[in-house]
């Protein structure tokens, strides 16, 4: 589908454009032609029509509209001028195209105007283009079916031309609801400089051969014109010479002359039969006349009109032509007076039968008009005998050639060769309008092949680009800079340097601000970064708010320099929308020395150099050490040692009894994780803890715990009394399942909720309110009581404790180090006691070591303490030894 759209794009552009350029070429050859004194292919009016349409076509197209409208509106306004003959009266030498075809222009200007003007402009558009086409077909088979479509009055040209295109041109507006706009400015993109060079080729071609046919028909013409005038003077020069010699004997004659003068002058009428009358005057009065063979009455030669003409009149011979109404003639005189008086000798010869016997043999396509001196028209064959109607023959055909010719008398002659069979005329004219459709036809395919090629480079670099550059920032991927690297590896002994940039706290941009925010800050960082990206600098986006940039081999090159000046781009402040940010990164680099390594491997050490800058604070680069890495490795080999561990079941539970403050009693006791290897090591939960909360196991140690604990303090729960403090992270926390699943263990295990502490990180309990709430719900209507642990590590204010949703506040521990002396004075400690018991909150007091710490917080009316001081975490068996060894609440 998306294929004919194109092609019907193609053929829309490729109508619009040969329209134009045959308006474009035939304006120009309309003021060339008169330089030549050539006859005219196109006149300038014919022509401006094309290039209206043209346009409006182009317009429509590619949907513009206002171009459109305007080609429309013109495009109305010259039809009426044509319709009402305003054209003409401009330019006398204008073609009046048929009135039907100034109707049908205007009626296609109707669909320029209204196409997409409103909801039901198809019920004008379809129509009139309709029409417009339905008229070119009638055009177009009328010049192929008959040899007199036209009477001489009409410019075949422009008629051929007229009706091909106007059914191309019909034919496009009914397709434009079919064409996609974005498809075809892409085809215009890529093939209007083929579809504008092939028409104008075929424009060029048919104007041409037009020309060169036009060129032969008027030669042709003149050899009409020039041979019939010459057999016009040899009829005349014949009978002018026998007049002559008349005239000399008459007036060398004796006196009286009359006589003879008749005898003469009766003697020629029975000799020559194109000598139609002779009269012979004396004064105005008519002293002799032969009659008309014709039957013609010549009285008219009376009229004042001719006055001059016979007063002018000597002993030599004169022409003048005596035509009128009645009779077409050229009347010879001469003066030839008797006895005194004036006698005139006139010899009148009919101009008809002298052209009838000239075109009897001539054979041409060209039948011949002469014009006499005053104006009378006269036809030697296939015209009519009207001299109003051959005025209007010479005015408007198509092939009309002017030839000045005088008779060997002097007298004047205008020829006009009038093309009048069309046959060979017409046969040629098909052959042109072959051509342009064959062009029309070519420069479609042409554009069409070209668009479609287009589009399919366009969706190799499309998939190109999906495939090499990142969606957002449109910088390259990771695996299009690894073959650079790669690239660059077997190529240089020094291939370049790798920098590895992320930037510093990123995350809560998204959180905060949205990811359409985030992208945009993306987009904009990557333009900083690349602004000014030289030769052999290749930009990448690694991940999320991580970026690459490979520099390639140079002789000399600054790598610290070059990643404070990236620093300096990323450090400059971002304004987007409404938002001014801020932003740092980190930079890593390593110099790539072409060991052994691959491109990942190298991208790796940069992105360790990286993580060493950011744990030195960020906003800062730091270039790669084989130290940096050893860190990193011993991550990773714990990372999976830990795994192993899990999937083992090798991480084990210990309890660290919590002491009541004024019963000495365990109130409770808080589960910790501890992992012994099988080779007897322990590792400290300061190691393992961090790893799982970074790669995502730590919901699987959690789960393990959380299981293990349950069960095991069950009993002692119900034995002894105690509560069960279970730890969970932040990543435990905003996990969906997590709480779920803790209330299914629960439930398994029967565990009472009263008796269940859920000890929450200070940084979780003061992010939302509304969310700790809602996901506590469930398990705090139950009874699950809820802890903050390391209280006082965080940023919170103190005013925000009474709306914190918990139970129980567990002081950190570097409060309890300040405390030297049971009886020392701790403003700050005593503060912020003071005020958690006044809302009423449960304090235990954690890292209690010395019996001064424990006496002081007694003192200070604590609930609970935690330490070393009272015992460290134990294993269950441990635990259970103290619970008997200790009187326990019941």
């Amino acid at each position: 589908m998306r294929l004919n759209k194109t092609f019907l794009a193609s053929y829309a552009l490729t109508a619009g454009v040969l329209t134009t350029l045959l308006g474009v070429i035939g304006i120009v050859v309309s003021f060339i032609t008169p330089l030549f004194n050539q006859l005219p292919l196109f006149d300038f009016f014919s022509a401006f029509t094309g290039l209206l349409v043209g346009g409006a076509l182009i317009a429509g197209t590619l949907n513009m509209r206002a171009l459109l409208r305007l080609c429309g509106a013109l495009l109305l306004l010259y039809s009426l001028m044509m319709l009402f003959g305003v054209l003409r009266d401009i330019d006398p030498g204008y073609h009046q195209i048929p009135p039907l075809m100034a109707l049908n222009l205007g009626v296609l200007s109707l669909s320029f105007l209204c196409y997409r003007a409103f909801k039901h402009c198809w019920m004008i558009c379809v129509p009139s283009a309709l029409f417009c086409a339905l008229l070119g077909v009638y055009y177009v088979v009328k010049l192929w079916a008959f040899n007199d479509i036209v009477s001489a009055q009409s410019n075949l040209f422009e008629v051929s031309v007229y009706g091909l295109m106007m059914v191309v041109v019909g034919v496009t507006p009914l397709l434009w609801h079919k064409i996609d706009v974005r498809n075809a400015r892409l085809t215009w993109r890529a093939s209007s400089a083929a579809i504008i060079a092939v028409c104008t080729c075929v424009a060029g071609l048919w104007f041409y051969q037009s020309g060169s046919l036009l060129q032969s028909l008027e030669q042709r013409g003149r050899v009409s014109a020039e041979q019939t005038g010459r057999a016009i003077n040899t009829a005349f020069t014949n009978h002018y010479g026998t007049l002559s010699r008349l005239a000399e004997r008459v007036v060398a004659a004796p006196q009286p002359r009359f006589n003879t003068l008749v005898e003469e002058s009766q003697r020629l009428y029975d000799d020559f039969p194109l000598l139609d009358a002779v009269m012979l005057l004396q004064g105005d009065d008519i002293r002799w006349h032969s009659g008309s063979k014709a039957g013609a009455n010549y009285e008219h030669i009376m009229q004042p009109e001719f006055q001059t003409w016979r007063l002018n009149l000597s002993d030599q011979i004169s022409i003048e032509n005596s035509s009128n109404r009645q009779h077409r003639s050229v009347v010879l005189g001469f003066r030839a007076d008797d006895a005194g008086d004036p006698l005139q000798a006139l010899y009148f010869f009919d101009m008809e039968l002298v052209l009838s016997k000239l075109s009897g043999g001539m054979a041409d396509e060209y039948s011949n008009v002469i014009r006499l001196r005053n104006d009378t028209l006269l036809s030697t064959r296939a015209l009519p005998d009207n001299s109003e109607e051959l005025e209007r023959i010479i005015n408007d055909s198509t092939v009309v050639v002017e030839y000045a010719y005088k008779l060997s008398n002097g007298y004047p002659l205008s020829l006009y060769a009038v093309l009048t069979d069309y046959s060979s005329f017409l046969q040629s004219i098909r052959v042109k309008q072959l051509v342009l459709l064959a062009g029309a036809i070519f420069a479609t395919i042409m554009g069409f092949a070209l668009a479609s090629n287009r589009r399919i480079k366009e969706q190799d670099e499309t998939l190109t680009n999906l495939a090499t550059r990142d969606d957002v920032t449109q910088l390259y991927r990771r695996l299009f800079i690894e073959k650079r690297i790669n690239s660059c590896m077997q190529e240089y002994e020094q291939p370049g340097w790798v920098f590895f940039i992320d930037l510093d706290g990123f995350k809560p941009i998204n959180d905060s601000l949205g990811f359409r925010i985030g992208n945009l800050v993306l987009k904009e960082v990557a333009l900083r970064l690349s602004g000014d990206a030289g030769k052999g600098v290749w930009f990448g986006r690694f991940s999320s708010d991580e970026f690459i940039v490979f520099v390639e081999h140079r002789a000399r090159f600054d790598s610290q320099i070059y990643a404070k000046n990236l620093l300096m781009r990323v450090r400059e402040r971002l304004v987007i929308e409404e938002f001014s940010l801020s932003l740092t990164a980190s930079i890593g680099i390593y110099k790539i020395d072409n060991s052994e390594l691959d491109a990942s491997e190298v991208i790796q050490r940069a992105d360790v150099a990286m993580s060493s800058a950011k744990a030195s604070g960020g906003n800062g680069y730091r270039t790669y050490r084989d130290y940096m890495a050893r860190h990193y490795e011993q991550a990773l080999m714990l990372r999976n040692q830990l795994q192993d561990a899990l999937d083992q079941r090798q991480i084990t539970v210990h309890y660290q009894p919590i002491i009541n403050a004024a019963s000495g009693r365990i109130e409770s006791v808080e589960a910790l994780a501890r992992w012994q290897r099988s080779d007897g090591h322990w590792v400290s939960p300061m190691v393992f803890i961090p790893i799982a909360e970074q790669t995502g196991q730590i919901i699987q140690l959690g789960r393990q715990i959380q299981e293990q604990a349950l069960r095991e303090i069950k009993p002692l729960c119900e034995a002894y009394g105690v509560s069960l403090a279970i730890n969970l992270s932040s990543q435990q926390f905003q996990h969906k399942a997590v709480l779920a699943e803790l209330n299914s263990q629960i439930e398994h295990v029967k565990f009472p909720y009263d008796k269940l502490h859920l000890e929450l990180t200070e940084s979780i309990a003061l992010t939302d309110l509304r969310l700790i709430s809602d996901k506590l719900a469930l398990l705090r209507e139950r009874g699950v009581k809820i802890a903050i642990d390391d209280f006082g590590t965080g940023y919170s204010s103190l005013a925000y404790i009474s709306k914190l949703p918990v139970d129980i506040i567990k002081l950190d521990r570097i409060f309890t180090r300040e405390v030297t002396s049971a009886n020392g004075h701790y403003p700050l400690l005593e503060s912020i006691l003071s005020l958690l018991k006044a809302v009423n909150k449960h304090i235990i007091i954690e890292g209690i070591e010395t019996a001064e710490q424990k006496a002081f917080f007694s003192k200070k009316g604590c609930d609970a303490m935690q330490g070393y001081y009272f015992s460290k975490p134990c294993d269950l068996a441990s635990l259970e030894k103290k619970m008997t060894s200790i009187d326990v609440i019941k």
